[in-house]
């Protein structure tokens, strides 16, 4: 079941963000994704983005080094509930 949700919960964070004209997946091949952590392409808009999420409550991390400032890493945990889920994609949507 947790594999379900997961699964579920990806495939929404994944279908949002390749719809994107914005922000879009680090990884094009899907096979190739990482289902518990998504990255996405934010090219020099990490750290504006973290901010405006954070007055909203929701909290996700930058990239690594110099990818620091054009990356975003988006955990997709057991902890994080679909509607949680949904929410991070309601905020990302109003940005």
């Amino acid at each position: 079941e947790l594999y379900m949700e997961s699964r579920e919960k990806a495939d929404k964070l994944y279908g949002f963000f390749d719809q994107s004209e914005r922000w879009s997946p680090l990884v094009d091949i899907p096979r190739w994704r990482s289902e518990t952590v998504v990255v996405l392409d934010t090219p020099d808009q990490a750290q504006d983005i973290m901010a405006k999420l954070a007055t909203k409550g929701l909290v996700v991390a930058s990239g690594y080094g110099q990818r620091k400032p054009d990356q975003i890493r988006i955990a997709n945990f057991p902890a994080h509930s679909l509607e949680d889920v949904e929410r991070l994609l309601k905020a990302f949507s109003e940005l």
